[in-house]
Order: structure tokens, then C-alpha cells, then sequence
């Protein structure tokens, strides 16, 4: 492969070769590593459209990684041989627009940098992952994220108004409408979202917290069609006895509610910030304890109970958000054989691998034809020439 020809592309402090820079972008979050070919860091549209013409002139010797901040789950960001394009150069706030509620950034800009620029305003993106200090929001948008919230605020598509992406063509395209959640969760395998224009909300200040302890899974499972129908619910996560227990409480069964403007008073504002800020942090506790593999299933109610009851009896703690039914089940390394079976388990009770993590490499051969199928003709249209993420969300020597 012709190093020098890309070497006319980047100047010399945005290339690299050198081991050391390679092994920091071999890896994402989720341990998977992956050999990688070099690294560039590109600052503009132009510079990626050569790129994109460059990995076709190498007739798929290797393909484009886009890598945001690496945080993601499922080793979407993990190359395969490949040149990772990464974006953490291309972070600018490009326009606020307070009266519209809007905000146009770079697909690098870390989320924590938006919502301060918007903290000016008193807006927000209320999309908020427990990555937040670091996601950046393209790769929010290729993941579709979610978060504890959102029951109440929803999911990235909701806020995505367009997007400026180049994709495996080295075609500029401002995507709109249908376009747009065709990217959406995309995972980089179409292309790179160079910038997205985002509908942003007021900021609401008013909420209440209320801890409820369970003793069984039965409780767990009357008790949440009551509470989700609480007017003004923002929140309701679920901690096992084992995650309660890392958060300091009682080995018990617990749901933490959070309802916008009510008049109860079930914890103080100092305290209820506290305990939004352990619970954020409760998955490097686990991790810490050497519960590195997290997966995010999503499970219909109906089959909560058997989801749960399989979890108790193979001691694998999880907690989750009950609002839009994801479960995070934290696992040991060496235990994919019982992450298997879980997965066999989720799908036999009508429930899907990938609830907010994406894909990846983790949890392709769960999907189904349907899915892959929806996923190739996207790829056919936009990325025939593999260009991008290739081996990831599926392998183009199955389909």
C-alpha cells in the first residue's frame, strides 16, 4: 500500500505510523483489539474526500475507521487492519441558534463541551449517556444513544435535524429527514458525519428522586407498570442486589424514580445529585471489581421476569433503564459462553441484543435476516465500495 500518496494528503503531525500511536486506537471500550494499519487526524471535508479516494485506489487492500472519543461498547471503533480516521480535531460549536433551539457542531465535539456552550442559553441536549464527559456527538449519532433518561427525553434520532457526512463515494451529502435516521446508528459503516444540526431543549431544573427497595423479582416486575405511569416520569432504573450493593444500600432489589416537577419530597437536592452521580459512575465500580464485558440487551416487560430470573440464578449482576426496557448485565472476562446463552434467552422471549450500544463486532451473529438485509442495501448505497467499517454489524462474506 502507498504510504507516501497519503502522506500528501496530511502533513506530518496529523499521520502517523508509529506503534505506539497505533496501540492507542486499537481498542475502544469494549477490550476488543484489532490491528491497525495507521492513523490520520483530519480537520475538514476536503481533506476526507481524498482520503475516501485514496482507500479506493487501494482496491480494498485496507478500509476507514471513524473513531470519535473510543467509548463505544461493541468495538465498533476497533480496526481490522485498518486506517483509523480520527476525529478529535473536528470538535467546533458552529452555530447556536437560542430562539430556534438549535445547535449546528462538528462531529467530534465532546457532549460536555455542547452543553456548556449551551448552558449560556439555558438549553440543553438532554440525550445523556454515562460517557458524557468524552462521547462525542457523531458517534452519538452513529450509536444512537440513549441513556438513563430516556423515557422521558428519548434517543438521538429524536434530536438529529441533519447532518453533513461524506461517505464511501467521497460524495458531500447534507442529509435530511429520512437520510438522516438512515445514519443514524449507522456505527460508521457508511461514512463519516462531518457535522450535525441538533434540536436542543430548555434545561428543566424541577425533579424529584425516590429510592424504592424490592425484595424480589416479583415486586420488581408489579411495581414497574405502576410507576411508569407516573405523570412527569424523567427516569426509572433498576439495580440488582449485587449493583445496590455496590452503591452502599441494602443487598436488595431497588428502583430509582426521577419525575419532572413534582411536589413530592423524597430526597433532597444535595443528596438526590449525589445519588444520580453514584449511579452514573456504578459500571467503572463494577468494571473495577472485574465486571468488564457490559452488554445492553433490550427486553420487552413481558419477559422481564425470565431475563431477570436467568440473571439471579447465573449471579450476573445488572441494572438497567426499566423506562425503555435495557438491561446492562456486566459479565467477567472468559464468560462469553454465558453471554451467549443470555443473548439465546432474549431473543427467544421477542427481545434484541443491541438496546444502545450498537453492534459492532460484539453482537452481529445475533441479528436477523431482516435487519442485515435493511443494513446491506443501506451499505450498497452509500459504501459500495466497502470503504468504511468493514467486519462490523456483519461480514460482507456472509451475506
Amino acid at each position: 500500500m502507498n504510504k507516501n500518496s497519503l502522506k500528501k494528503i496530511f502533513p506530518d503531525d496529523r499521520i502517523s505510523f508509529r506503534a505506539e500511536d497505533l496501540m492507542a486506537v486499537s481498542t475502544d471500550a469494549s477490550g476488543i483489539y484489532g490491528p491497525c494499519y495507521g492513523v490520520v487526524w483530519p480537520e475538514g471535508e476536503k481533506e476526507l474526500q481524498r482520503l475516501v479516494l485514496w482507500a479506493r485506489d487501494q482496491r480494498t487492500a485496507v478500509d476507514l475507521v471513524p473513531r470519535g472519543a473510543g467509548t463505544g461498547l461493541a468495538g465498533g471503533a476497533v480496526p481490522r487492519g485498518s486506517l483509523v480516521v480520527d476525529l478529535s480535531r473536528m470538535t467546533r460549536v458552529l452555530e447556536v441558534n437560542p430562539s430556534d433551539e438549535t445547535i449546528r457542531v462538528q462531529g467530534g465535539c465532546v457532549l460536555d463541551t455542547l452543553n456548556q456552550h449551551l448552558s449560556r442559553s439555558h438549553l440543553h441536549l438532554p440525550v445523556i449517556p454515562g460517557s458524557h464527559a468524552a462521547c462525542t456527538v457523531g458517534g452519538m449519532a452513529a450509536t444512537n444513544a440513549a441513556g438513563f433518561r430516556a423515557i422521558h427525553f428519548g434517543r438521538m434520532e429524536d434530536y438529529v435535524i441533519d447532518a453533513l457526512v461524506v461517505d464511501g463515494n467521497a460524495q458531500i451529502r447534507t442529509l435530511h429527514g429520512e437520510s438522516t435516521q438512515q445514519w443514524i446508528g449507522s456505527e460508521g459503516t457508511l461514512g463519516i458525519i462531518l457535522e450535525v444540526t441538533l434540536r436542543v431543549r430548555p434545561r428543566e431544573n424541577s425533579s424529584t428522586t425516590q429510592k424504592i427497595k424490592l425484595p424480589s423479582i416479583e415486586d420488581v416486575c408489579a411495581f414497574i407498570p405502576e410507576i411508569r405511569q407516573i405523570e412527569g416520569l424523567v427516569a426509572l432504573e433498576l439495580l440488582d442486589p449485587a449493583c445496590s450493593a455496590a452503591m452502599g444500600w441494602e443487598d436488595k432489589y431497588h428502583l430509582l424514580v426521577e419525575r419532572a416537577a413534582s411536589s413530592e419530597k423524597d430526597m433532597d437536592k444535595t443528596e438526590a445529585l449525589k445519588t444520580w452521580k453514584a449511579r452514573s459512575e456504578l459500571y467503572a465500580v463494577l468494571a473495577s471489581h472485574g465486571l468488564h464485558i457490559i452488554e445492553d440487551p433490550f427486553v420487552p416487560f413481558e419477559g422481564l421476569a425470565s431475563a431477570l430470573g436467568w440473571l439471579k440464578e447465573h449471579r450476573i449482576p445488572v441494572f438497567g433503564h426499566m423506562g425503555v426496557g435495557i438491561l446492562h448485565p456486566c459479565f467477567e472476562p472468559g464468560q462469553e459462553q454465558r453471554v451467549d446463552d443470555l443473548m439465546r434467552v432474549i431473543m427467544e422471549i421477542g427481545g434484541k441484543p443491541a438496546g444502545e450500544h450498537g453492534v459492532g463486532v460484539r453482537k452481529r451473529e445475533y441479528l436477523s435476516l431482516k435487519e442485515l438485509t435493511a443494513h446491506r442495501l443501506r451499505k450498497d448505497r452509500y459504501d459500495p465500495h466497502r470503504i468504511f467499517n468493514r467486519d462490523k454489524i456483519w461480514k460482507e462474506s456472509a451475506a
